[in-house]
């Protein structure tokens, strides 16, 4: 049987969107009904909030990746450009 605890611990992973229904059910030791349960009765959508959850950390991960894109290069990136370009495999 879970205590308040864990079921007040389930339910705040589930609304955060960074554990899925199965997951708070093992780590609670109960069903995936009675989490079920809890989420109608707090009025939680675990689905959208995982959905929410992923939607953002993919648009961090593209915010990351045009902020690369966009930085200067490094000296190392040009030195290696600068070697390239010091070496003249045409003559």
């Amino acid at each position: 049987m879970a205590t308040d605890g864990d079921r007040a611990a389930a339910l705040d992973a589930l609304k955060r969107g960074t554990m899925s229904m199965a997951e708070a059910a093992r780590k609670a030791g109960v069903s995936r009904m009675a989490v079920m349960k809890w989420c109608r009765a707090a009025g939680i959508d675990p689905v959208a909030c995982r959905r929410e959850k992923a939607d953002r950390e993919w648009a961090k991960s593209l915010r990351q990746t045009q902020d690369r894109r966009a930085q200067s290069p490094s000296k190392r990136e040009l030195s290696a450009v600068a070697g390239q370009a010091m070496r003249c495999d045409d003559v």
